[in-house]
């Protein structure tokens, strides 16, 4: 199997050139550089340069070092993003790749790599360059037609105003025949406005971000390239690609022929045998060669033959305050028209029994908090190194529902039990659709500020809490709601409706079963604040608080600090803390539910005194609340029949004769080898010849240790359900995914707020499995294949999990549309207009890679893999867990029919060694959702798989996505397909 993979990879990459494999050995890879006069007739000048005396030949001797990168110099990352010219179709458009790639990485080094990286946009070039189409160009043409155009006082527009498609005029591959590629405003630069029901029509920009070029020139040999790269940055060079076709790693010697292709040299380095090696960036894509670039010896391949160079002139940027403003929403509609708010008047509030800016108690006790002295910077995402803040979220997927007063209010309170706990253990994560299904203080029309906490202390003070989201996952939907599936979801308040489990017992999935016991959370105080002084004196002493804001400036938020000083609250955030800048002053740091593709990662600053943001605030103080090192744990099966409310105490209730339970196996969530190998799933793969899991040193291992406490940091993700909000037979995707997602934040150090990735995305896209069954392997396989396509899996904010495919039956899902499409892999829903903006399908979204997978057994091979490189999904026998509660299970088991992620392992006296393991039915399960199961039992060692994260979209890698609240700015072209 393994060199079956081998094999299929570099197939791919042959016929990505348009070659059948067979043909390599007997002719040339088609060139995709111009010759001279096929150029020259283009207005090319052959190794041109801008001026009679090059500026190359002003540039100092110095002596050079051994080893030089732009991709790391002083610890400093200068290099671009890399880029795929073969997708979505195969485009021969290499010239431009290589000389934009290094006019890019150019404009990082002038920045100093400070800021948001700006990607110049190929199809720009492509459109209107007039030098090369996506049957060949030149090493000199991209340069020579910029200069042209900066001397016209315009430049190349930046790819998110025009992406690249892969086309050109002549292109007669996948969609391009249907793709406008004239030189036409709209094809220069664009927006594709949401402000109809439809989405506005796509407009061309006369104002856009770009980038202009002072002077460019043409050089050649190793010397001349080596005084380039170190005085001014990259270069594009020529080069022999027919030796490349099948490289993977390494340094290449070949000679090489003829020049035919054309990549960016970002420095040199020099190895005990070859001696020195170019560092080459290509335009194939992260999957190839050693993440898209490759190494070549001095002399080698051609490249030291032409190469050409550019010099940075003005470019459009946030530091030199000379940004486009282009809104997807008409101007005329912004002045005149308010967005409709999501807060109740203050009448309508206390007819629900809402006091208004109310407290516990006569005497606030946030007037007891001690007067200390105000730090200029403090937040509690970052607290003396630690993160406090729960995960981010979107209030407006699956569909509109206007709850951010019901968000503002949960999130700032799981941020403080997360403080209660010192930051240790997995994140406990709050179910806001209790709070919608019953609280009676507002609905997807509207709430209040002060209703959440009230409510709940009022629960609180009745011996319950809210329940947590993995028995009661938010589905956008209250009793009033006509968006999306909503009017065939039932949110009354009764127990399904406040904490379920859906079991897997029979084949069409056990009946909704609500439940009498539950994790839950309770507050002991809560109160109302106004003022800068006394939100500082909250958040520093206890935490988070839920704030009320104007939201109406918020829509096309983007980043930095707004100033706004706004007009009436229509929206509640939580705010986590404040800094201080240089020209603004003070600002708030402020948490919003309208997704991580929105603003700065899903937050933003805002200056002290704007946006009404101070003018009422709510803060609660966290009572008890379930967890594993209170000991205070909920058991409940798998089906949940234990912890059933009295009424539903009869064996009806879920659906099978008790009897039926020890004569019939639970029915396997997992496909067969052959139907999982008809899926194209290869069974027990890995995604190289030699698995890099082989290459992991053998280290004595620990008798205890488990990523959910490494040197007393929590690495594990949040826990999940697979069962909610109706039965979905997705272990198969939970467990990988639950894996994948601890290994990034293990990346990530630990650091920052929670990666929590879709599943979803996977169930309605990944073609491996379904809600009726998938296989160990499939998830990473595709991963592994969209990854080498340049994109990932979409984060759970901008697709949450709905429990549904395409051949569900159960609940509302009959009404749910999963196919694959872009409003189904990542969305948003706006809150412009009074009933809810249309949901919009995004092009630029959140989201997470892997460079690698495998698969192993044994329990020696699964230590190996969990303590050097983070958890791993596994195959189990569940029947024995189905009435799990807690301790180490040794039940031999029978057959793998379910998947779980392993995150550790451990030793007991009387048991000897056993396996920590995440399990997917829900914190009231088993040990919060754990499990701990003896070494050989329950068939847990048969198969597992693994896989090691590549890119991922994260606040400190300085590559969020900026898209505005109603997704006007991310919206596919129309005939993109994802």
């Amino acid at each position: 199997m393994k060199s079956r993979s081998l094999y299929a990879r570099r197939e791919l990459q042959a016929a990505a050139f348009g070659l059948l494999a067979a043909a390599q050995e007997d002719a040339r890879r088609t060139s995709e550089l111009l010759p001279r006069e096929e150029a020259e007739k283009l207005g090319v000048v052959w190794r041109g340069n801008a001026s009679e005396q090059s500026s190359h030949e002003l540039l100092g001797d110095v002596e050079m070092p051994s080893e030089f990168t732009w991709c790391d110099k002083d610890g400093k990352n200068y290099c671009t993003m890399s880029r795929n010219q073969h997708i979505p179709q195969y485009c021969g458009s290499c010239w431009a790749h290589g000389a934009i790639s290094a006019l890019g990485d150019r404009i990082k080094i002038a920045r100093q790599g400070a800021g948001v990286d700006i990607n110049l946009a190929v199809q720009h070039l492509l459109n209107c360059g007039g030098v090369g189409t996506c049957r060949g160009g030149t090493v000199d043409g991209p340069y020579q037609w910029l200069k042209g155009i900066s001397e016209k006082g315009t430049g190349i527009s930046y790819e998110t105003s025009n992406p690249y498609v892969a086309c050109s005029s002549d292109s007669s591959e996948g969609f391009c025949p249907h793709v406008d590629t004239s030189c036409k405003p709209v094809n220069v630069a664009r927006t594709c406005g949401s402000f109809s029901q439809e989405g506005g029509p796509c407009t061309g920009l006369s104002d856009y971000p770009n980038a202009t070029i002072t002077d460019y020139g043409s050089i050649s040999g190793a010397d001349a390239m080596m005084k380039e790269i170190f005085h001014r940055g990259p270069i594009s060079c020529g080069v022999d690609a027919q030796p490349l076709l099948n490289y993977e790693q390494g340094i290449t010697t070949d000679e090489g022929e003829s020049v035919d292709h054309v990549v960016s040299v970002v420095g040199w380095g020099t190895d005990k045998k070859q001696g020195m090696y170019w560092i080459v960036r290509n335009s194939w894509g992260e999957f190839w060669g050693e993440m898209g670039y490759f190494r070549v010896a001095k002399g080698a391949l051609k490249l030291e033959e032409q190469c050409s160079w550019a010099v940075p002139g003005s470019f459009t940027a946030q530091e030199k305050d000379n940004q486009a403003a282009a809104f997807g929403l008409l101007a005329a509609a912004q002045e005149d028209a308010r967005r409709t708010s999501e807060l109740l008047p203050r009448e309508e509030a206390e007819k629900l029994g809402v006091v208004w800016r109310g407290n516990a108690s006569e005497q606030s006790s946030h007037e007891l908090l001690g007067d200390v002295e105000m730090p200029s910077e403090f937040t509690w995402c970052d607290k003396d190194g630690k993160n406090y803040c729960t995960m981010s979220r979107n209030q407006h997927i699956p569909q509109y529902c206007g709850s951010c007063w019901a968000h503002g209010a949960i999130s700032a309170l799981g941020d403080r039990i997360k403080i209660a706990r010192q930051g240790a253990g997995v994140d406990i994560n709050l179910a806001v659709q209790h709070l919608l299904n019953c609280g009676g203080v507002g609905t997807c029309r509207g709430g209040t500020v002060d209703g959440p906490y009230q409510w709940l202390k009022g629960i609180s003070e009745k011996g319950t809490g809210i329940s947590y989201e993995t028995s009661n996952p938010y589905v956008a939907c209250s009793s009033d709601s006509s968006e999306g599936f909503c009017p065939h979801v039932d949110t009354s308040c009764k127990p399904v409706n406040v904490a379920r489990t859906c079991g897997s017992f029979s084949q069409e999935g056990g009946p909704c079963t609500g439940l009498s016991d539950y994790p839950n959370a309770t507050i002991t105080d809560y109160g109302s604040i106004s003022g800068a002084d006394a939100m500082m004196k909250e958040i520093f002493h206890r935490g988070p608080i839920s704030c009320g804001v104007d939201a109406q400036p918020l829509l096309n938020y983007e980043q930095g600090i707004t100033t706004d000083e706004g007009e009436s609250v229509d929206h509640v955030v939580s705010v986590v803390g404040w800094g201080t800048d240089k020209k603004q002053g003070m600002y708030w740091i402020v948490r919003n539910s309208w997704g991580e593709f929105w603003g700065e990662m899903g937050y933003f600053r805002v200056a002290k005194g704007a946006l009404k943001l101070e003018e009422q605030c709510s803060w609660a103080v966290p009572g008890s609340f379930t967890a594993q090192e209170k000991d205070n744990q909920v058991h409940c099966h798998e089906g949940g029949d234990n912890c059933k409310p009295a009424a539903q105490l009869v064996a009806a209730a879920f659906g099978l004769l008790a009897a039926a339970q020890e004569d019939a196996r639970r029915t396997s969530e997992l496909l067969p080898r052959e139907e999982a190998e008809k899926l194209g799933v290869v069974w027990r793969g890995n995604a190289s010849e030699q698995s890099s899991h082989e290459l992991l040193g053998d280290v004595e291992m620990p008798s205890e240790f488990t990523w959910c406490d490494k040197d007393g940091k929590n690495y594990c993700t949040m826990s999940r359900n697979q069962h909610i909000p109706q039965y979905c037979g997705s272990c198969w995707a939970h467990g990988a995914i639950s894996a994948l997602g601890d290994r990034i934040k293990i990346a990530r150090q630990g650091a920052g707020v929670d990666i929590n990735l879709a599943v979803q995305h996977l169930l309605n896209c990944g073609g491996v499995g379904t809600c009726r069954g998938g296989t160990v392997d499939g998830p990473y396989q595709w991963l592994k294949g969209i990854s080498e396509k340049g994109t990932g899996i979409s984060y759970e904010t901008s697709n949450p999990y709905v429990a549904c495919s395409s051949d569900s039956s159960e609940g509302f899902c009959p009404h749910v549309d999963t196919s694959c499409k872009p409003v189904n892999v990542a969305r948003t829903c706006g809150s412009f207009s009074q009933e809810g903006g249309p949901c919009t399908g995004l092009s630029d979204y959140p989201n997470a890679t892997i460079t690698d997978y495998g698969s192993i057994s044994g329990a020696d091979a699964m230590m190996k893999e969990i303590f050097h490189r983070g958890p791993i999904s596994c195959g189990v026998d569940a029947q024995p867990l189905l009435n799990y509660e807690q301790g180490i299970t040794t039940d031999e088991g029978e057959s793998v029919d379910h998947v779980v992620s392993v995150v550790g392992w451990g030793t007991d006296k009387k048991q000897g060694m056993y396996w920590i393991v995440r399990n997917s039915w829900g914190e009231f399960w088993g040990e919060m959702g754990y499990f701990r199961v003896a070494k050989g039992a329950l068939k847990l060692e048969e198969q597992c798989s693994w896989a090691v994260p590549g890119s991922f979209t994260a606040q400190e890698k300085d590559n969020q996505v900026h898209c505005h609240e109603g997704g006007d700015n991310c919206k596919p072209a129309a005939q993109l397909v994802v």
